[in-house]
């Protein structure tokens, strides 16, 4: 909030003590790149939230150029029990 971002939940992105969570939001390059989109100083990039395929078929057939951006995940840390089996959490 404090670096103008009002599109989010802050209770659904920081913890009990208040603090962001590391692997939310965006940063550095991505971050300044977001900013001059939202404030209109970059104009040559439209950004479409669609919900369904079907949505994005219109923008998909339009489109010069895409960039899919839903995101990233940490690695996964297999988990195994006493026999070696992975366990699925």
């Amino acid at each position: 909030m404090n670096d103008g971002y009002s599109e989010f939940n802050p209770s659904v992105f920081t913890n009990k003590n208040g603090f962001v969570y590391s692997y939310t939001g965006l940063r550095g390059d991505a971050k300044a790149l977001y900013k001059r989109i939202k404030n209109g100083t970059e104009k040559r990039i439209k950004l479409i939230k669609t919900l369904t395929h079907e949505d994005q078929a219109e923008y998909l057939k339009e489109a010069d150029l895409i960039i899919w951006s839903c995101g990233y995940q940490t690695n996964k840390i297999p988990i195994k029990d006493t026999d070696g089996k992975e366990i699925t959490l």
